[in-house]
């Protein structure tokens, strides 16, 4: 396995790791599996965020690999009976749904309805994150 580069979300100090989105976008995806691809050297036009409709496969096709720091902050999240299948996919499950949540909260308008009501989905959410993780 290969060290973080030196731009990773997952590298403190690094400017992915200091935005807001990307950090929150990465720490959501290591904490339920799923998969975050590194951006060293992209430019944005190959690769998105928003790639819920384009497969592993194809990513991989397009020279994305999975983010080294991804691999290192999972492995340090892995506990006892999360690596049982259903526990797997509901997790990775639940990741999907908060990225998605991340997105609607960020893409609302500043003191709509829509926006408060996202916070309070994605809130909610988060906790029952933690409330699995043991987490009070």
């Amino acid at each position: 396995m290969g060290a973080p580069c030196e731009s990773c979300a997952f590298r403190s100090g690094a400017a992915a790791n200091t935005e807001i989105y990307n950090r929150l976008r990465s720490e959501i995806c290591a904490l339920t599996g799923v998969p975050f691809w590194c951006h060293h050297g992209k430019d944005g036009t190959d690769f998105t965020s928003k790639t819920k409709f384009v497969t592993n496969a194809e990513l991989r096709s397009r020279g994305m690999r999975i983010c080294e720091g991804w691999k290192r902050a999972v492995r340090q999240h892995v506990r006892p009976g999360l690596t049982a299948t259903f526990k797997r996919l509901v997790r990775r499950w639940t990741g999907e749904g908060i990225l998605q949540l991340i997105d609607e909260f960020i893409d609302a308008e500043e003191g709509s309805a829509e926006k408060r009501d996202a916070h309070r989905r994605l809130d909610r959410a988060i906790r029952g994150l933690h409330r699995e993780d043991g987490f009070q």
